[in-house]
């Protein structure tokens, strides 16, 4: 139902923004521009296959030397669109497929029984409402509120979508605000009592966090948390709430257990750091009584070299 509202806004406005300029050939210019920005949208919100069904069923040269791939999809259908003009482009084909594809790309449903010169004209707005959207998006948000006034348009809000949507479709962008709720206050300080039936606000501006802390230590009220919190246990042990305002009743807080990291094996259940560490004692002894046994061995074997004895001893 918006869409429809706004697709009437920018047929009935004479084509929505195009009321700012009172030249002919400015006018052009701009429709020119706005519906580049709306084929190029349109295109790019196409998905590959109903890209590649447009393309075909519209007869789009890829050209010889490209790829059939979605950026070549997308450049040649945007190229035909803007060459041909987007009413002419849309005539040209007797197929509601094509048109209604391009339609929905357009973020419009097609309107029910609706001839094709009908689905035209609807996918014509739909494209030109979205590349005036987009057309505006160029612009900073003090320009925006300069063409609202000198349009004489009433806006409320600093929203850059909302003064987009509102100069496409030449309409007031004033949104109703709730009036703010009047906050009443008691006269004067009372005490903490059921029977005065204290309000949010009268705790909140009469007592300060630390009387509120005191208060409820003496009655055995939890004093955590911040001071809205503590106004709401408050008003809920004067409501008669003891189960989830007063200490006895809250649950122990969960403290980190000692994690010890000791993973056990399932033969002598002994664990692995004390298994590796005896593994490692075990290796050492053996280490030693093994290097014991080669020393004695080479003592054993070890031969004694013949001494070279001087000349005459050995003729002596």
């Amino acid at each position: 139902r918006r869409r429809k509202a706004r697709r009437e806004c920018w047929t009935n406005s004479g084509f929505g923004c195009f009321w700012l300029v009172s030249d002919n050939l400015l006018k052009r210019n701009w429709m020119t521009r706005v519906e580049a920005e709306g084929i190029q949208q349109v295109t790019c919100n196409l998905k590959f296959a109903a890209l590649k069904f447009v393309c075909e069923q519209m007869d789009v040269a890829l050209g010889d030397r490209n790829k059939p791939t979605r950026p070549v999809f997308q450049k040649r259908l945007a190229e035909r669109m803007n060459e041909e003009g987007l009413a002419k482009f849309l005539n040209s084909t007797q197929l509601p497929q094509v048109i209604t594809t391009i339609l929905e790309a357009a973020g419009e449903f097609p309107i029910k029984d609706a001839s094709i010169e009908d689905l035209v004209n609807q996918t014509v707005l739909a494209i030109q409402f979205q590349g005036a959207s987009n057309f505006f998006f160029y612009f900073e948000t003090p320009f925006l509120r300069d063409l609202m006034d000198a349009a004489g348009l009433d806006y409320n809000t600093g929203s850059k979508a909302r003064l987009i949507q509102a100069l496409v479709s030449h309409d007031n962008a004033v949104t109703e605000r709730e009036p703010a709720e009047e906050i009443t206050y008691s006269s004067k300080k009372l005490s903490l009592k059921a029977k005065n039936n204290l309000s949010y606000h009268d705790i909140n501006e009469w007592y300060t966090l630390a009387e509120l802390v005191d208060w409820c230590e003496k009655k055995g009220v939890r004093t955590s948390g911040t001071k809205r919190e503590v106004v709401k246990r408050v008003m809920a042990y004067l409501g008669g709430d003891t189960e989830n305002t007063l200490k006895e009743n809250s649950k122990p807080k969960k403290t980190k257990k000692e994690v010890v990291y000791k993973s056990f094996n399932s033969r002598n259940n002994v664990p692995r750091k004390a298994k590796k560490a005896k593994k490692d004692t075990e290796d050492a002894e053996e280490d030693v009584q093994e290097e014991e046994v080669e020393v004695e061995k080479k003592r054993k074997t070890k031969k004694v070299k013949p001494v070279d004895l001087p000349q005459e001893m050995e003729v002596a």
